[in-house]
């Protein structure tokens, strides 16, 4: 070996050797997998190298809109993805989310917020498409200053877009990981839906 460099899903370290040689390899860079050892062969040099990689964890993203109203809920990360999700809202705000999981080939249903208002479904076709992102407003009401969220949008990997779902206005935000599947909710709810948040893990390849 003449020459290494690491990365990791943030940085990339400096060329720590001689890059002279004209062969160059790559270990790892498959989509969802981290590197959690390394073999190889050494005598007064480094010989060879190899790695050892594993489907890398799911990750909680950060809570969205109002979050000191209503009161916490969380589904967690461990379902295998997302079939169906309905959201209940008026003209205002959202009122509610219903999501069905899948989870060892049985489906998984969870609900959160308040039912009163017009419901309406998006189906995924899970497993040959996965929930990729979402995307919504938040802002005060004028009636009684309590931040919660006002619309929400999906979007699949096959690159399908739910309808808009309640009303838009406010601060925009996006809930999206490159290469990765939604695969659980987590948020706050009360009289409205105050917050939301979600777990990413690596779509299969």
């Amino acid at each position: 070996m003449q020459a290494l460099e690491f990365k990791t899903n943030l940085k990339t370290s400096e060329v720590i050797g001689y890059p002279k040689g004209t062969k160059k390899f790559s270990l790892g860079g498959v989509n969802g997998k981290m590197m959690i050892g390394f073999h190889g062969s050494a005598g007064k040099a480094l010989n060879s190298i190899g790695a050892y990689l594993t489907t890398a964890p799911p990750t909680k993203s950060e809570l969205v809109g109002g979050l000191t109203g209503g009161e916490p809920w969380d589904d967690g990360p461990n379902y295998d993805g997302v079939k169906k999700v309905s959201v209940t809202y008026i003209s205002t705000l959202i009122r509610s989310i219903n999501v069905d999981y899948e989870k060892d080939g049985q489906v998984v249903t969870r609900y959160h917020g308040m039912k009163n208002g017009d419901t309406e479904e998006f189906v995924v076709d899970y497993p040959n498409e996965y929930l990729t992102s979402v995307e919504g407003t938040y802002n005060t009401l004028p009636d009684d200053n309590v931040l919660v969220i006002r619309s929400l949008i999906f979007k699949t990997s096959k690159g399908r877009i739910s309808p808009t779902y309640g009303f838009v206005s406010g601060t925009k935000f996006v809930l999206e990981s490159q290469g990765n599947a939604i695969v659980g909710f987590h948020g706050r709810d009360g009289g409205a839906f105050d917050a939301i948040g979600v777990y990413f893990s690596p779509i299969p390849s």
